[in-house]
């Protein structure tokens, strides 16, 4: 099969609107997103009940992540080969990254309080 040509007219590259690399996975950027939660709790800035709400926050928002989220990714582990996956990650991987992560948030978020 002949490779796809992936510029237009004018030089600018096009955007393959079907290859998963070009989406975020929205599970691992929500933890990024409690991340920066986290880091609002971590901010010297903020007074301190402020600070402290903002660690009740991440812990809420983790409870809600695996439930719904994270739930929904150990229905089906092994995924399908056709479907699309962002960032090509199929449930058991995307499982494994979150455990990473997560693990980290939440020994952070610990460390902290």
């Amino acid at each position: 099969m002949p490779k796809k040509d992936r510029t237009t007219q004018d030089g600018a590259q096009k955007v393959d609107l079907d290859d998963p690399m070009n989406y975020l996975n929205r599970e691992l950027s929500m933890l990024k997103f409690h991340r920066r939660v986290l880091f609002e709790a971590m901010n010297p800035v903020n007074p301190l009940l402020e600070r402290v709400r903002f660690l009740g926050i991440v812990g809420m928002i983790l409870d809600e992540f695996f439930m719904v989220r994270v739930g929904s990714l150990t229905m089906e582990p092994d995924g399908h080969k056709d479907q699309f996956y962002f960032e090509n990650l199929p449930p058991r991987e995307q499982l494994l990254a979150i455990r990473k992560e997560a693990r980290k948030l939440i020994r952070d978020a610990q460390n902290y309080y």
